[in-house]
């Protein structure tokens, strides 16, 4: 009895075309549940499959059918259609054809060759006449590369090995974009999803690849960046936001990591109690797969693909970034992955060449920030090193800082305590020399202004930020404007700055700071097709942290992006400025913080790339 009650009761529903979200039985009157799609689920194109768990031996089964109803409207789009394995496939053309765009609920009926029929649970779901009628092809398609470094590029790869410029060579896309930023999680990755993702007009497909930053344990920390509940979160969102573009969400999962070479350059005392750090980047990897699979999304398992290949081959010799062969192999796994499911379609054209830099000059007076003999202080132990920077002044106007650690992360400290008017001096302009991705380097900048402590490599991507061989422009009014950080008059109190310059080298390691200034405007946009980086610095990922490599965070801050060969920029000699005032040489760890550094040179060196035949 209960079970009529129930079906009348769902039929009535039906009929009467109250909206799929209130639509609903309790679960005790139903005999099953249907599995996917996922509730409140959008359609495209392609359909889904609906899914139910059933659970009767084909011999009590007489059929199965399954009903399904525009909630909007009141029109049957399919009705006691029949089903057969537990599953059945809606095209969303059918329905918008039967039933029109909306709000749709389905429901499965199973009648027994004995007693009453059974009835599934009520599932909503939508389809968007907006995406309907639209065919989705690779070939020729417009792809957004969404992720860490391990997207952006491969810090020793260059323009013509980059897997995203190898699919292009092999499906004549008519754009490609590049929104890979090195040192990336996902939190910060969806807060710029507007301006890199969203921003680009009619994207057919969007390849999401995050998380090796995520797992990545800040220094003094026992977790993980980004933890696994938020991470699933901040996925799940950047599927939505991407299906709302009319896009398709393609998940990529991680490749693996030498842990031999990942210990060499995270120390035993950095990682916390994991099982290591590969099992806890399958963890992450684990937790895509379930975001996918609730999304209706694709799913290329890079994780699985990679074990085929030979880590030697596979990956460069800080055991995590991509060498050629890694390039190669994930250009092939996406490839065929999408050549399969989305065929057809027609080639573009070949890839534009490789793109070139925009030529910086740093422009003349401004709020000078370069270390000042008297003022600076290089406390040994600053957030936790084992020993010290020490800046040495070159008679150029340039300034020499010198790791004395041992693979460590030393800091120096100038304290200000002055008012700098961003109205008149919007842009931060630094310049540096000397970083070696060989050793590990990496370079990040904390600015205090108003008591807020903002981490340089944090910044980066969220602004229209350029960079040229070494040198860097970043948009810091735009910056603050949003994050509301500016006062009404545009000016804020600059407290103090921190540098931190990070190597896994052993010994005495120098770096060259050449520039670093809040300073009027940009002498120049970016020149060329493209502003695709060509690796110069460090690890690629970004940055590289104290615990497991988030392809790249280290314990220190990131990096500036420098010529690895350890020539200056071009650049025109930065002017003085104001003199900070004298403060005290203490630091206090503020808990909980990570200087994001390492190979985070790198970090400077990708930004997104579009390419546009």
């Amino acid at each position: 009895m209960k079970k009529r009650l129930a079906f009348l009761l769902a039929t009535v529903m039906l009929l009467v075309g109250i909206p799929a979200g209130v639509l609903s039985v309790s679960a005790e009157n139903n005999a099953f549940e249907i599995t996917s799609p996922t509730e409140g689920q959008t359609m495209d194109i392609n359909g889904f499959d609906l899914t139910f768990d059933q659970k009767y031996d084909a011999d009590e089964v007489e059929s199965c059918t399954v009903s399904v109803k525009n909630a909007d409207t009141g029109k049957y789009a399919k009705e006691m259609a029949e089903v057969t394995g537990g599953k059945i496939h809606i095209s969303s053309a059918e329905l918008i054809k039967a039933g029109g765009a909306g709000n749709y609920v389905a429901m499965v009926r199973v009648n027994m060759k004995r007693g009453d029929p059974n009835f599934s649970s009520l599932r909503s779901f939508k389809v968007d006449g907006t995406v309907i009628g639209r065919e989705y092809h690779f070939n020729g398609a417009t792809v957004v590369s969404y992720g860490d470094s391990l997207v952006a590029n491969g810090w020793e790869n260059d323009w013509d090995d980059v897997w995203s410029t190898l699919l292009w060579d092999r499906f004549g896309f008519t754009q490609i974009v590049n929104a890979g930023v090195p040192g990336n999680t996902s939190t910060q990755g969806l807060a710029r999803f507007e301006k890199d993702v969203a921003s680009v007009t009619g994207a057919d497909f969007v390849l999401i690849l995050f998380g090796m930053n995520d797992h990545a344990i800040p220094m003094g920390g026992t977790a993980p960046q980004v933890d696994i509940d938020t991470y699933k979160l901040n996925l799940s969102a950047m599927a939505d936001k991407v299906a709302a573009m009319g896009a398709k969400p393609v998940f990529v999962t991680m490749s693996y990591v030498d842990e031999e070479v990942y210990k060499e350059r995270h120390p035993e005392e950095f990682l916390p109690p994991y099982t290591g750090a590969q099992n806890l980047i399958d963890t992450y990897s684990q937790a895509m797969r379930e975001v996918a699979a609730q999304k209706g999304a694709d799913l290329i398992d890079m994780a699985a693909a990679c074990q085929a290949y030979d880590k030697a081959e596979f990956l460069q010799a800080d055991g995590t970034h991509l060498a050629a062969g890694g390039q190669e192999a994930y250009a092939k796994t996406i490839g065929d992955y999408m050549a399969e499911k989305y065929p057809g379609g027609e080639k573009k054209g070949q890839r534009p060449s490789a793109p070139t830099n925009p030529d910086i000059t740093i422009p003349e007076g401004g709020f000078d920030l370069m270390p000042q003999e008297g003022v600076t202080t290089s406390p040994e132990g600053m957030y936790g090193s084992n020993g010290k920077l020490v800046p040495t002044y070159n008679a150029d106007g340039t300034v020499t800082l010198t790791n004395q650690s041992d693979k460590s992360w030393p800091a120096i400290k100038t304290e200000y305590g002055q008012m700098v008017d961003f109205n008149e001096n919007p842009y931060l302009y630094y310049s540096l020399s000397g970083l070696d991705s060989t050793r590990h380097d990496g370079y990040n900048l904390r600015i205090s202004l108003d008591g807020n402590e903002l981490v340089l490599s944090d910044i980066l991507g969220l602004t229209d930020d350029i960079r040229d061989n070494g040198t860097f422009v970043v948009n810091m009014r735009q910056y603050l404007l949003v994050n509301n950080l500016l006062s009404e008059d545009g000016t804020a109190v600059l407290d103090y700055t921190v540098m931190t310059y990070a190597t896994w080298a052993a010994g005495d390691v120098s770096i060259t700071l050449n520039a670093l200034k809040f300073a009027p405007e940009k002498s120049d946009e970016p020149t060329g097709s493209a502003t695709e980086p060509t690796p110069t610095g460090t690890d690629p990922v970004g940055t590289e942290t104290t615990g497991t490599d988030s392809t790249g965070t280290a314990p220190t801050g990131t990096g500036g992006a420098t010529d690895t060969t350890g020539t200056t920029a071009s650049t025109t000699a930065p002017a003085k400025g104001d003199n900070p005032k004298t403060g005290d040489n203490t630091l206090p760890l503020l808990a909980g913080t990570l200087l994001l550094t390492g190979s985070a040179a790198a970090l400077f060196l990708t930004r997104k790339a579009s390419r546009t035949r």
